[in-house]
C-alpha cells in the first residue's frame, strides 16, 4: 500500500520537518535499519509576489 505525507515547512524548520515527514510516511516499515540508503529531498517552494515600487 502506498502512503503519501505532506508537511508545510519553512527554511528555518526544513530538516526537523523532513524528519517528521519521513516518520509520517512510515519509512521504518519498509527500509531495513542495516540497509545502505540515500534519501533525495525534493522541495517545491513558492516565491512571495513582490510589487514594483512606484
Amino acid at each position: 500500500m502506498s502512503k503519501v505525507a505532506i508537511v508545510r515547512t519553512s527554511p528555518r524548520t526544513l530538516f526537523a520537518d523532513y524528519h517528521r515527514l519521513m516518520h509520517l510516511a512510515g519509512y521504518q516499515d519498509v527500509i531495513a535499519k542495516d540497509a545502505d540508503t540515500a534519501a533525495i529531498l525534493f522541495v517545491l517552494g513558492r516565491r512571495k509576489k513582490t510589487h514594483p515600487q512606484n
